[in-house]
């Protein structure tokens, strides 16, 4: 009898250990830059994590919302950043491309090693914090796509991971201000792409 209870209990250990845990690829993983305090490191995981500073506070990630959003509408490609600003405020950051147009997120492995001078490209920015959104006056800025990788699970395509850098200068009350040291390191798939 004795053996019996052992072979099963076996049989159950082996069993629970078999079974795959689904992967999560939606959460966040924030592993501070010993560097640039405050912002993530920069990282090519997709960590689904982005940080930069304006002026000398942080705007970053957390895990509270969804951190960045795609959407393309009428020849224009959207990105949104969500996340904290000056470590308590709500905030969002939204830089449109216009002309930049993908038909799926798929397309976006077009990017990959490219750098997008956001003059050139006559992109728009606002900046959200509270529920006060504010217009940015560009002075200057670059968007650099380092490496994106596609990611299967299964043998099936996942999400694409986007991983770069950014900075950007503006006029604030006809002061120049720096939005620096930007990084970013998301998944993109289904869930977070938007065709309008």
């Amino acid at each position: 009898m004795k053996v019996n209870v052992f072979s099963h209990l076996i049989l159950v250990i082996i069993i629970f250990n078999s079974c795959e845990k689904e992967y999560d690829l939606t959460t966040s993983v924030f592993i501070e830059d010993e560097v640039h305090e405050g912002l993530p490191k920069y990282s090519e995981w997709g960590y689904n994590t982005f940080g930069i500073y304006y002026g000398r506070q942080p705007f970053i990630s957390n895990s509270q919302v969804v951190p960045f959003t795609v959407y393309v509408q009428e020849n224009t490609t959207n990105f949104i950043f969500q996340g904290t600003f000056g470590y308590s405020s709500s905030a969002v950051l939204k830089i449109k491309f216009p002309g930049m147009t993908f038909n799926r997120y798929q397309d976006m492995m077009t990017l990959d090693g490219s750098k997008v001078n956001f003059k050139d490209a006559g992109a728009r920015v606002t900046f959200t914090v509270n529920d006060q959104e504010q217009y940015l006056d560009i002075i200057n800025g670059e968007m650099e796509f380092k490496r994106l990788q596609r990611l299967f699970v299964d043998d099936e395509m996942e999400q694409l991971i986007l991983s770069g850098t950014f900075s950007f200068s503006i006029l604030d009350d006809e002061i120049p201000v720096s939005f620096s040291f930007g990084r970013f390191d998301f998944g993109i798939s289904e869930l977070n792409f938007f065709l309008l």
